[in-house]
């Protein structure tokens, strides 16, 4: 049996997300045995990078004990700018300690410093061209902790939904596409005799860069999203700002058809502000490459939506756009309550 170092109260092992973990339920802390920093709160909970990256302000021993080999733990002050938090490491099995609370705060200053890190490895020059050309984010360090599975299968079913769709346009001609459209694509106007168009609008495309643009934006925004709040909930971001998307369209323009799945990447990334806003990405402005927040990258995007929308042509449905960003920004506000200090306060409060 393992004991709490601060209270030396009985540690009781619960199951998080596959891992076992043990709270101490007097005083609320956590113990990560090696190894576990990493599953549960992400990369960023392993000390190794901290040591590479310099987060760590200063070390010297603490009066705890380690639960598992009894040495005598570090107390390990990490910080970036302005902000740091102080916890517990045994020197010898990297074993952490966290007060209630503390995991965020982990995860949240150990990104912002390695984000400035300079061992940190820039894109390469034919990734600068790319974003130069097409103007597209590249986030700066926010890895997950495990493959994004779903993220990954909403990926290849939109590009399996477009390989039919230009199979059949190439067997068929245009009659097969205008069939296709009139029956799964999204026209507001005709919304109470087709309600299945507000969610198979999203999944066709009007073409290959249509389509390839989705898909990065639903990688790039999609993996984190899927790891910090689950399926079920990355699933109900993905299909309220579809719905969204399509019911804000319906303000400006009932008789043109929509495709695509913009309003859902949309989503994803009002999603992504919310959950992630200190995270910074890589963009290219008159041929420079910047480190900007995604706050004030996602406020120029915005912008961009009501340019676009002053050019009234109707080649871009603007307002899908914005409807699914918003949806996605109040969805993640209400399901945005997860991870390891949400969960063991939750343990906590249920033994009280």
């Amino acid at each position: 049996m393992k004991f709490c170092p601060c209270c030396a109260l009985p540690l009781e092992p619960v199951l998080y997300d596959q891992v076992e973990l043990d709270i101490c339920r007097s005083c609320g802390g956590v113990w990560l045995d090696g190894g576990e920093g990493a599953i549960v709160i992400g990369p960023a909970g392993d000390p190794r990078l901290w040591e590479r990256h310099g987060v760590i302000l200063r070390e010297e021993p603490s009066e705890h004990l380690c639960p598992v080999d009894g040495a005598v733990l570090a107390e390990v002050i990490l910080r970036h700018g302005r902000d740091e938090v102080t916890i517990e490491v045994c020197p010898e099995c990297r074993g952490i300690r966290l007060d209630a609370g503390e995991g965020a705060r982990v995860q949240s200053i150990v990104t912002a410093a390695i984000q400035e890190s300079p061992q940190l490895q820039e894109p390469g020059f034919w990734s600068f061209m790319l974003q130069a050309v097409s103007g597209i984010p590249i986030e700066v360090w926010n890895p997950v902790r495990r493959r994004p599975w779903l993220t990954i299968g909403l990926v290849v079913t939109l590009t399996v939904v477009f390989l039919v769709e230009f199979a059949l346009h190439l067997s068929f001609g245009d009659a097969i596409t205008e069939r296709i459209l009139h029956q799964f694509g999204y026209t507001p106007g005709r919304v109470w005799e087709q309600p299945w168009t507000l969610v198979t609008y999203g999944m066709l495309h009007g073409g290959w860069l249509h389509l390839v643009g989705n898909i990065y934006f639903l990688y790039v925004f999609g993996d984190n999203i899927e790891d910090r709040l689950g399926r079920k909930s990355f699933l109900t971001i993905y299909f309220m700002a579809v719905i969204a998307g399509a019911l804000a369209q319906h303000l400006v323009d009932k008789d043109t058809p929509v495709v695509g799945a913009s309003g859902a990447i949309a989503g994803l990334m009002g999603a992504y502000l919310v959950l992630f806003p200190r995270v910074k990405v890589y963009v290219v402005l008159l041929m420079a490459r910047l480190k900007m927040r995604v706050l004030w990258y996602m406020g120029i995007w915005v912008g961009m939506q009501f340019l676009i929308a002053a050019q009234a042509d109707g080649e871009v449905a603007w307002m899908v756009h914005l409807g699914g960003f918003f949806a996605g920004v109040m969805c993640a506000l209400f399901l945005g309550r997860r991870g390891l200090d949400f969960f063991i306060d939750k343990q906590v409060r249920t033994k009280a």
